[in-house]
């Protein structure tokens, strides 16, 4: 029977390695017919390289988790939206008003999304208008009913200037309006406008000074 540091290699310490270790010991335990000093030689070898395999398994482990915890602390798309990035906290636009909104959106900065809440004070039909400063920018514009339900959805894709424009039948409530970052990079100051009286506010955004 084998005595000294090899009779030490136990099950127990055999179970806290790593796979790879495991094997190791494995070939180790087929050597145990070697003389005592022999084993003792190997015993200490292969305790170096199963230590060694070890250390180099954790320290990828320690990466991998450096970095889930990395992409875990980023941004949410709408972290910093100025407390409008829901329905239920939209902000009321005034009507036959260009608005302009100029935090705007963007996503990057965690500001995805903004409600704007419009008031229809009879039944008729709406008239919605948002103009986005940023040629590059693709914004989707929603149009919901008070029980959040899309009544309308259009997208201002990049490379044009044009505005987008909703005319639709509603009765008196509340209508919310959803103006949204499509993409990671996509940025951009914005206007609205919701009007009753009929025609476009087009030539009418106030720009800053």
């Amino acid at each position: 029977m084998t005595t000294g540091p090899s009779a030490q290699f136990s099950d127990s310490v055999v179970e806290d390695l790593t796979p790879l270790a495991k094997a190791v010991h494995r070939e180790y335990t087929r050597s145990m017919s070697l003389s005592v000093d022999q084993a003792d030689v190997k015993y200490a070898v292969i305790t170096r390289y199963a230590s060694r395999t070890r250390r180099r398994i954790m320290g990828i482990l320690y990466t991998l988790m450096s970095l889930v915890s990395l992409v875990s602390c980023g941004i949410a798309p709408d972290a910093q939206s100025g407390g409008d990035m829901r329905r239920d906290v939209a902000r009321e636009l005034p009507l036959d008003e260009w608005v302009t909104d100029d935090d705007g959106i963007d996503y990057a900065a965690g500001d995805k999304t903004d409600w704007k809440k419009v008031v229809i004070p009879r039944n008729g039909t709406l008239f919605l208008e948002v103009a986005v400063d940023e040629k590059a920018a693709t914004v989707d514009v929603g149009l919901f009913d008070r029980y959040g339900r899309l009544l309308l959805s259009k997208t201002r894709p990049s490379g044009t200037t044009e505005h987008v424009l909703f005319e639709g039948e509603v009765t008196q409530g509340n209508y919310f309006v959803r103006i949204s970052a499509r993409k990671s990079e996509d940025k951009s100051v914005y206007s609205i406008r919701a009007s009753m009286q009929g025609g476009y506010g087009v030539g009418d955004i106030p720009r800053p000074e």
